[in-house]
């Protein structure tokens, strides 16, 4: 037992090492990713938690108070419409007693750490190489353009280099005022989107596994504690896993759908032989068969009967335009040399290399590139970034082989331009990387002490169905904390979304500034409970004597008066 554990610590003490680093990093960034300070008040420690958060806090809150089959937390009498599964576990965790925190956290630590497994598994499935493996997972987590350039530049020009080395200013891969948006994976996916995390890790050990049990000149049979998993039911896993992606993560399952189009064509296209040809269709019709048999009704209950508009259409070079720049210039400020480098890996793989057919699967990452470049596909435009981190998964594939490829010549100048062009296409996300650990530079008040105070009087006071008028703050206490149902929460959720809220926004603004037919809409929308503070005083332009004259008061607190309306 010695020799065999000795024997494989020998092996594998590098991947180990890699995988310990990323445990280490994301056990270190989690710990200290939502906090309340000394006095009570709510932190959080990334600017995109600040942000995104809440929605999160708003989903998991609703459904562990009033169940998961409810109404969008978001919008009073309209489908629920998120891909909801991450927030359902925190859900349940509040519910079985966990604190507040750790029922975030602690499933987003164990997301963060299965996108680096997931990753190197598909890349290992692919090219049966722990280098390229390990290579393809740090090009993709480290991703970004040319922002490093920008970020040398402020280290040679700053009055103290050490300083700005040690604590960047802003981030590089995000820089708005240069037209640089395409945002460090972990910074703007993997940190702040739960359903990413959880759904792409999913997708992607769906197709490592189609990838072995439909290409793999190994035996397609898995070994599992130990005891063989045969074919059959790894198709019918994988078509478990894929009908489950919509709730999971919507955009990967639209991903997913686009590779696995292309691999079953290329797949029957490639036999000869009638009866094995007839033998691969019907695998591959048994996981389209499962798959729709579980994702269609899914599709149908909390997607397609969103009452909001149309919002696909198109768009050429993404978001060249809103930065007034052309789309090559664009591109080239955000993917810096990835997408020729890409490209040139891609034609250096299938015409030197065994692994012609991997690079033909790749094919579809460049497609769903091409795609977000003419095409959008929600409301805000860089939502399209869920399906570029498609073209991302391909091309660090891509660009992994060559670096290792020629990274292993004795020709030590070669080996040197493979790890600066390494550096190149990851030097801004390993910047932003760092820039994440340090909480100091970009943590943000998410609540105040008093506003938990509000929300656990709600909680223990009111009925948990009740329905409330609040003000439009994505931060809203009454709608991130307790559970219960606002006519209307932060419109750019909806937005986004692509609800049409506006005439039930124009409802609540008539309603809290008391106007002539607000209280035929407070018994329109059956609002039971009212919130009047500085905020909605300032935002709202809230008329405090109406609501004096027309409700009672049943609870204040530090400035904040609740109204018992029905």
């Amino acid at each position: 037992m010695k020799k065999t554990l000795a024997l494989f610590l020998k092996q594998n003490w590098k991947l180990l090492l890699f995988f310990s680093f990323w445990i280490a990093y994301f056990a270190a960034f989690w710990s200290r990713a939502i906090f309340f300070d000394s006095q009570g008040n709510f932190w959080a420690g990334h600017v995109n938690l600040w942000g995104d958060w809440p929605a999160h806090f708003t989903m998991a809150n609703a459904m562990a108070t009033r169940g998961l089959f409810i109404d969008s937390p978001f919008l009073i009498h309209a489908n629920f419409s998120y891909p909801f599964v991450a927030d359902y576990l925190s859900a349940l965790l509040l519910n079985a007693g966990v604190p507040f925190i750790p029922a975030f956290t602690v499933p987003s630590f164990f997301f963060s750490l299965l996108i680096v497994a997931a990753l190197y598994l598909f890349y290992k499935t692919l090219f049966v190489s722990k280098k390229v493996a390990v290579t393809a997972t740090m090009i993709f987590l480290f991703n970004g353009g040319i922002g490093f350039y920008y970020f040398l530049q402020d280290i040679a020009n700053s009055a103290s280099p050490l300083a700005t080395f040690l604590a960047p200013a802003h981030e590089y891969t995000r820089m708005d005022n240069l037209g640089i948006r395409w945002i460090s994976v972990i910074d703007s996916m993997i940190i702040p989107q739960r359903s990413f995390a959880m759904g792409f890790s999913c997708a992607l050990i769906a197709l490592a596994m189609v990838y072995r049990i439909f290409f793999s000149r190994k035996n397609s049979d898995l070994i599992l504690f130990g005891k063989k998993i045969a074919k059959k039911w790894q198709i019918f896993f994988v078509g478990l896993l894929l009908g489950f992606l919509p709730i999971l993560h919507t955009h990967s399952f639209l991903a997913t759908f686009i590779f696995l189009s292309w691999w079953a064509i290329l797949d029957l296209g490639l036999l000869t032989k009638p009866k094995e040809r007839m033998s691969h269709f019907l695998d591959w019709i048994t996981i389209a068969g499962v798959t729709s048999l579980i994702a269609l009704p899914l599709l149908k209950i909390y997607f397609l009967t969103n009452t909001g508009n149309n919002f696909f259409h198109i768009q050429l070079g993404w978001m060249a335009n809103e930065f007034h720049l052309n789309w090559l210039d664009f591109t080239w400020r955000n993917w810096g040399i990835t997408p020729i480098f890409a490209v040139l890996a891609w034609i250096f793989i299938y015409v030197k290399t065994k692994y012609k057919l991997v690079a033909a699967l790749i094919l579809p990452s460049f497609f769903i590139f091409m795609l977000s470049n003419i095409f959008l596909f929600q409301p805000w435009s860089w939502d399209n970034t869920k399906l570029l981190v498609w073209f991302l998964l391909g091309s660090s594939a891509l660009i992994s082989y060559f670096l290792v490829h020629f990274f292993q010549s004795k020709n030590k100048v070669l080996r040197l331009a493979m790890i600066i062009l390494f550096l190149i296409v990851t030097g801004s996300g390993i910047i932003d990387a760092y820039r994440i650990q340090r909480v100091d530079l970009h943590s943000y008040q998410e609540y105040d002490q008093s506003e938990f105070v509000l929300a656990n009087w709600v909680k223990a006071n009111t009925d948990k169905n009740s329905i409330w008028l609040t003000p439009e703050n994505h931060n809203t206490w009454l709608f991130n904390l307790t559970g219960r149902q606002a006519v209307l929460a932060y419109p750019g959720w909806l937005w986004t979304q692509g609800y049409d809220y506006l005439p039930t926004q124009a409802k609540v603004i008539q309603m809290y500034q008391g106007q002539p037919a607000a209280l035929m809409d407070f018994e329109e929308y059956q609002v039971n409970y009212a919130i009047i503070g500085q905020e909605e005083l300032r935002s709202m332009g809230a008329n405090k004597e109406f609501f004096d004259q027309h409700f009672p008061v049943a609870f204040e607190y530090a400035g904040t008066t609740i109204y018992k309306v029905k």
